[in-house]
């Protein structure tokens, strides 16, 4: 047989029966089916076409194929050729039951070492990467002295299982992912198993409708439809009156209304149109006889819905009218919430000999934990039954209640407490198309086939929101204008690039660019790119020598899988290009967990290194044979933890793949330790985070969210003479599982110290301990917790290790607790000025699992404690929102203010816009981290973006060379040296990298014509030949992006002018322009729309004014007078409209008001005035806020150097 030949197989459906297997052996690049017996090397082959393994060592083999047997503890191949059994006779047609390998020899036979290998061995067949379905069959008739347990790459094909007498030999089936190219067979969890025979064959989940990923129906389907039409909204409500409900059809077409089914070990998907009628009153289910006991579900049309849980607590109700059956025998209609057939809970009205019961039914992984009834007796003529169930996430509980007859009263049966896992509080486990693992739905069925199928009637059925007692308002009064840009699949990362465009990761690895228009609240424009294909793609970050004319990404990346994700795929790509088309591969082989935690948010730190946030390969520290969703894989050196890269070191090495074998390590559940493992330039800067979704840096802080476990994990065992620095390797198996559970835990705020420790174990890093330990029986590490989950303290000690057991000596305690399953993630500090600093400075963190919202943490002045926590208004209904958030996962701001919020499955971004709020502040009063320059008045100014520059003015009426810089955003000063020394000048910008100093008076008390152009990072001169067409002081300046207009002034005459100048900035001609109607120096000039208005100064008169004029482009037209005459008055532009601030009339009165004109109905009206009287300040726009430098108050030039206004 050449490589790449398989054999195909058809058989009976059971893996009991593989000896009548026939396969034909067939050409070409994948496996269809492949068939391997078990055997002793002196059994003959069973059959030419069934492979036979004799127990080789794992290599290539004649056949083609590559397989064999390895050491369980080292993955060395083993000859095992001693442990192949064949208890039957050669003639005995049975071969494929009768012959087996032993795979734990020693648990039956230590005393006949010569028969056989001692040490546990374990199965492995080289495969190309995909998934794949493996039957397996264990044991032989003749011996019961085994525990048979069978795992295939992690997933368990046949639990721990005795033999019987009746059925000695077990089988078993499952869903398996091939991601490092080989499948293993191991027998953990079992004794003296004896393998038989494996049938693999290549799985059809490329199949069409929705096959979740992870899956907890082994790889089956659950609906017809796409999987994003599973999850519903609520209120969802279902009532048949003739119409199409959408969703799954009936047997002529019509919708049900319901968009998924449960599969059935006999059928999948388990859902039948046949039986399915859409009446003008109701759904006609036809019964069919079915059990709904694990493991055996085989159920028809076990009809439901996917849950919007844990975002909600709910309402699901259902109303059937059962049949009018002559004689009862076991006839039952229910109503289901659940996971799987596994684990779930049903309510029942079961129709029995002797009236009727109402059956609850609970079973958690297979095991009944809940079996009661009450008789009810259904005497209603209508035959109605009314079920109700109550789900409250938050705690975990579910309420039933029933009604047997329409006019009954409701019966309240029973309220319970679940399993987390039921209320998908663990977002690791669920498949991201699909948002939930969480259903709802009904059924019904018969007991015995002969008395022929049975018409339920379903009258209604509804999901609703039961409303919870939200928080309301903060103390603040903080108001956003709120609009979306939908269609935006699963984003994952929002960043506001140094182009003022937006960049959105989606999960898939799609980036999508969009320029936005803030006043419109819409798009103008969006470009999707790809760059790496497919992808799981969580992180975002901007190079930080990007600028708007060249933007580099960082991206963080792994395999694309949700379950299974290939080991060690981690990947930090450097992204650049038009098209973003150069991909580098910057750093390589970090750790990726088999469920979704892998490489999450990456930035660029203060000191130009990359800091890096990885999720942890486990729940809680240490892997166990629970076949969780992050199956056996352990924890690496590099999982769970901040890391830091200085990737732009010359000779960087990001190559950080481990020299483990991936395999081997998750076959053992152990992972080398970091100093034989890894050779790379990535180091661990804080450890013990399980899962550190994003992190920000502020004023010397580095914040960063953790999220908590959300259902079942393991920590490390610890021996009883555990020192720090002991090893504490290897799984958790059995029955030890449950007593190293921590359970679930909350998601942490933490201030991150350098070399701290946090709590989750990595024993890779001999990390052993959880949380603080146990030292005592007191409250040893308490922490504040939000008021959202209750309480004052979380506490963060493990209750279930050993009185006496000490923390880590490096465990760090968190800033506080943020609840649990919150699934606290995207994390930003809030940097703008809006609102007068009411929020600057406080932490804005995303609520992804339950109570959907951004939650705002107010920190005390160092930022080392929080005051307080609540609800960021305009983020649930209860504070304003008009949708409730939909798994907000990531947040992000601009200079501006505004927000950014990306909803997983709201498919989405949210947009806050804050909304105008009349108050100012002063600069000095916001912490500022540069002494504030003081004493100057006349200052040229201009802003870009959140900067604003003050270039020169007067001190003590002499011209100085001074500027000075402060950016909003980032909240500091810088000074600068000018080459000349004015004040009274103009100042405009001249492209994206220079601005202009225009007249003004110099130090010899000159007025000039002169025009500098400076570069904008150093304001060193650029050269140029312009000069102003004449000489100018106090001018008024407009920039008209390509133009700008210079508007009267003072001459060197000392007169007013009338004059205005229109220079060309892409020829650098000048033309005049039509003049004034009144000619004015120290006037307040502004653009609104296509107009010009120009107001106050110092008139031709010689007197202050307060008449106003008006430019179109070709005349000037006269408007409304100002309530004040003023000259040097400030004048911004906002939202339309113009606001002129402070000014003066004569030498001794400046004001403090603040006008504001309406252009459309040529109106002023008076707004709040200014902390401070104040003239001849420099005033421009930075971000969303008005900023007013320096300037003259009633008393002397101001001391108080600037003031932040908000009229936005």
């Amino acid at each position: 047989m050449m490589r790449g030949e398989v054999f195909t197989c058809r058989h009976g459906g059971s893996a009991l029966l593989l000896l009548l297997s026939v396969c034909t052996l067939i050409s070409g690049q994948g496996i269809g089916q492949l068939s391997i017996n078990f055997q002793s090397s002196s059994t003959s082959s069973c059959s030419a076409e069934v492979l036979a393994d004799y127990g080789l060592p794992y290599a290539e083999k004649t056949n083609g194929f590559t397989y064999g047997w390895l050491q369980a503890s080292t993955l060395e191949p083993v000859d095992a050729t001693a442990n192949g059994r064949d208890r039957g006779e050669e003639s005995d047609d049975s071969c494929l039951f009768r012959t087996f390998v032993h795979m734990q020899y020693g648990d039956c036979c230590s005393d006949e070492p010569s028969e056989g290998l001692l040490q546990d061995i374990v199965w492995r067949i080289a495969l190309p990467n995909g998934w794949y379905n493996v039957d397996v069959l264990c044991g032989e008739p003749t011996s019961l002295n085994s525990v048979h347990a069978i795992t295939a790459n992690g997933v368990a094909i046949i639990e721990p299982t005795e033999p019987t007498a009746l059925v000695p030999q077990v089988e078993g089936s499952g869903l398996v992912l091939v991601s490092n190219e080989v499948l293993t067979l191991s027998a953990t969890g079992g004794s003296n198993t004896l393998l038989s025979h494996v049938l693999i064959s290549t799985s059809s989940v490329t199949q069409a409708g929705c096959v979740p990923f992870p899956s907890a129906f082994g790889g089956q389907s659950i609906s017809e439809l796409d999987c994003t039409q599973v999850r519903v909204p609520v209120p969802y409500e279902v009532s048949y009156g003739g119409a199409d409900q959408g969703m799954l059809k009936d047997r002529s077409g019509m919708g049900t209304g319901f968009t998924m089914a449960f599969p059935s070990s006999k059928q999948s998907p388990a859902y039948s149109s046949e039986n399915l009628i859409v009446t003008d009153n109701a759904l006609v289910i036809k019964s069919t006889p079915g059990r709904m006991n694990a493991p055996h579900f085989d159920h028809t049309n076990a009809l439901g819905v996917g849950l919007p849980l844990p975002d909600n607590d709910l309402n699901i109700t259902a109303q059937f009218r059962f049949p009018d059956i002559e004689s009862s025998k076991w006839e039952r209609a229910c109503v289901y919430f659940g996971i799987n057939d596994q684990t779930h809970i049903r309510l029942c009205y079961i129709s029995t000999g002797d009236g009727g019961r109402v059956f609850l039914h609970y079973v958690q992984d297979g095991e009944r934990i809940l079996r009661t009834y009450r008789c009810a007796t259904l005497t209603d003529p209508e035959r109605i039954i009314t079920f109700r169930m109550e789900l409250y996430s938050l705690v975990d509980e579910a309420r039933f209640f029933y009604q047997v007859g329409a006019d009954a009263e409701e019966v309240s049966f029973r309220n319970i407490t679940l399993g987390a896992e039921m209320f998908s509080k663990d977002a690791a486990g669920i498949d991201f198309t699909v948002g939930t693992r969480s259903y709802a739905g009904v059924f019904v069925s018969q007991a015995f086939r002969k008395y022929g199928q049975l018409a339920f009637e379903l009258l209604s059925f509804g999901v609703t929101q039961i409303p919870r007692e939200n928080e309301g308002e903060g103390e603040d009064e903080l108001e956003f204008d709120t609009w979306y840009l939908e269609g935006l699949r699963n984003p994952t990362s929002v960043r506001y690039g140094p182009d003022g465009k937006l960049y959105v990761a989606m999960v898939d690895g799609r980036i999508a660019v969009i320029e936005l228009d803030h006043d419109a609240k819409e798009e103008l424009s969006r470009r999707i790119l790809q760059p790496l294909g497919d992808c799981l793609l969580l992180g975002l970050e901007f190079d930080p020598d990007s600028n708007a004319d060249n933007v580099v990404l960082w991206v963080t990346h792994s395999d694309a899988s949700q379950i299974g994700g290939a080991a060690n795929s981690g990947k930090i790509s450097k992204v650049s290009g038009p098209d973003m088309e150069v991909v580098e591969d910057v750093i390589v082989g970090l750790p990726r967990a088999s469920a979704n935690h892998a490489p999450n948010q990456i930035k660029f730190g203060p000191d130009g290194r990359l800091f890096i946030a990885v999720g942890g390969n486990t729940g809680g520290g240490t892997p166990n044979d629970q076949n969780s969703d992050f199956g056996f894989r352990p924890e690496q050196c590099l999982a769970a933890a901040l890391l830091v890269a200085d990737v732009k070191a010359e000779g960087f090495n990001g190559d950080c793949t481990p020299k483990q074998d991936p395999a081997e390590m998750d076959l053992t559940g152990v992972a080398w330790e970091c100093e034989e493992d890894i050779d790379c330039d990535v180091e661990v800067y804080a450890t013990g985070t399980r899962n550190p979704y994003d992190f920000e840096f502020y004023d010397g802080h580095i914040y960063m969210t953790d999220n908590g476990l959300g259902g079942k994990g393991t920590a490390p065992k610890l021996p009883d003479d555990y020192t720090f620095g002991d090893s504490c390797h290897g799984p958790i198996l059995g029955d030890e599982i449950v007593s190293l559970d921590p359970g679930r835990r909350d998601d942490l705020l933490i201030d991150v110290v350098e070399g701290a420790y946090y709590g989750h174990p990595n024993p890779a890093r001999r990390e052993c301990v959880f949380f603080g330990g146990n030292p005592t029986s007191d409250q040893d590490y308490p922490i504040p917790r939000s008021p959202v989950q209750g309480g004052d303290q979380y506490n963060m000690q493990f209750g279930k290790y050993r009185r006496g057991t000490q923390p880590d000596p490096r465990f760090t305690l968190p800033m506080m607790s943020l609840g649990r399953s919150r699934s606290a993630n995207g994390i930003i500090v809030y940097r703008s000025d809006v609102f007068c600093g009411k929020l600057r400075g406080d932490i804005l963190t995303t609520f992804y699992s339950q109570e959907d919202q951004v939650r705002r943490v107010v920190l005390n002045e160092d930022g080392t404690e929080a005051v307080r926590d609540e609800t960021l208004p305009y983020t649930t209904e209860a504070t304003g929102a008009e949708l409730e958030l939909r798994n907000p996962l990531c947040i992000e701001q601009d200079g501006y203010g505004n927000l950014y919020i990306g909803e997983f499955f709201g498919a989405r971004v949210r947009v806050l816009d804050p909304v105008a709020s009349q108050c100012s502040q002063s600069l000095s009063s916001s912490n500022r981290k540069a002494q504030t320059p003081q004493g100057l008045e006349h200052s040229a100014a201009i802003g870009i973006n959140t900067r604003v520059l003050a270039l020169g003015g007067a001190r003590g009426g002499i011209a100085t060379d001074e500027a000075h810089a402060f950016d909003s955003y980032r909240n500091e000063w810088t000074s600068y040296r000018l080459p000349i020394r004015r004040f009274g000048s103009g100042a405009v910008r001249m492209g994206k990298h220079e601005v202009a100093i225009l007249g003004g008076i110099d130090e010899s008390g000159s007025i000039v014509d002169s025009f500098h152009v400076l570069g904008m990072e150093d304001m060193k001169l650029r050269g140029s030949d312009y000069r102003l067409p004449a000489a100018r002081a106090h001018s008024s300046v407009v920039d008209l992006a390509d133009e700008f207009l210079l508007v009267g002034g003072i001459d060197r005459g000392g007169e007013a002018t009338r004059t205005v100048f229109q220079f060309n900035k892409r020829t650098g001609t000048w033309r005049q322009a039509s003049p004034l109607t009144i000619g004015r120096y120290g006037a307040s000039a502004i653009a609104i729309g296509k107009e010009i208005l120009v107001c106050g100064g110092v008139s031709d008169r010689g007197e202050e004014t307060r008449t106003c004029e008006i430019f179109d482009g070709a005349s000037w037209r006269m408007a409304r007078e100002m309530n004040h005459p003023r000259a040097f008055a400030g004048a911004v532009s906002v939202s339309g409209r113009a606001v002129i601030k402070g000014g003066q009339s004569g030498e001794s009165r400046i004001y403090d008001t603040v006008e504001e004109y309406n252009l459309k109905e040529n109106t002023w009206k008076e707004l709040k005035p200014l902390n401070t009287a104040r003239s001849a300040a420099a005033v421009v726009r930075a971000g969303s806020s008005t900023i007013l430098i320096g300037g003259r108050t009633n008393e002397e030039v101001a001391q108080e150097f600037g003031e932040i206004l908000h009229y936005m």
